[in-house]
């Protein structure tokens, strides 16, 4: 079963959040903020720092996750042991983002707006 993302919705809504800070890439990897998740296939990356203290992020973080494990994605949480970011990365979507730790909660935001709106 092959689920997609409304990626269309999801950049237009993000790049109206973030601006030019959003990374759009086609490709197995990105080296953002230090943080390489070599992956031969897209996702969408969601991260933020270690022991994060702001609840409210990890509200809508969370949120953007049941979305996604909802529509039936595979998806897989981890810690980077150099940077240590935490990352969830989706399996099954057309393209890939990664975003900077300080932008995590106009990012889940913007995913919140897209997924409402669509």
């Amino acid at each position: 079963m092959t689920n997609k993302l409304p990626t269309d919705q999801l950049s237009e809504a993000v790049a109206e959040v973030m601006g030019d800070c959003v990374h759009r890439r086609y490709g197995a990897h990105s080296d953002l903020e230090g943080l390489w998740l070599c992956k031969a296939y897209g996702g969408v990356l969601w991260r933020s720092r270690t022991n994060n203290p702001y609840a409210k992020e990890l509200h809508h973080a969370e949120r953007v996750l049941e979305f996604m494990e909802n529509r039936g994605f595979d998806w897989e949480i981890g810690n980077n042991h150099i940077s240590g970011k935490y990352y969830a990365l989706f399996y099954d979507v057309d393209e890939y983002y990664g975003f900077g730790d300080t932008r995590a909660e106009a990012i889940c935001r913007a995913a919140l707006k897209a997924m409402e709106e669509g």
